[in-house]
């Protein structure tokens, strides 16, 4: 098994087979807490939005659409920048890649995808 640093890029990292077919965005997931993003739900609990765990998954297989990996904001990612990060300051992708997906959208959500 290769390991390489956890400061490491993805977008640097040499291509394998399968994320020449996947791109080199990543996907997240959700490893504790969850939700906190979304109007229905945090409006129940209007105090502090609380925490979150969320990981970001190295492509190597195509995650199920609708599975909880950030796959409709992966897929925005894709179209914004095709199959990989641009080089500029993750806060400055994460604004985007929210505007991008919220665009026009009444209540906006899915911050905790783009950050993962």
């Amino acid at each position: 098994m290769q390991t390489r640093p956890a400061h490491a890029s993805l977008s640097r990292a040499r291509p394998s087979p399968v994320r020449r077919v996947l791109g080199g965005i990543p996907n997240r997931l959700a490893l504790a807490g969850g939700w906190i993003d979304q109007p229905f739900v945090s409006r129940h609990h209007p105090g502090p939005s609380g925490s979150m765990v969320v990981v970001s998954l190295e492509p190597s297989f195509r995650v199920m659409d609708r599975s909880g990996c950030a796959s409709g904001t992966r897929a925005v990612a894709t179209r914004l920048w095709g199959n990989r990060l641009p080089n500029r300051p993750k806060g400055q992708l994460v604004r985007e890649l929210y505007e991008a997906e919220n665009r026009g959208k009444a209540d906006p959500s899915g911050s905790q995808d783009m950050i993962g």
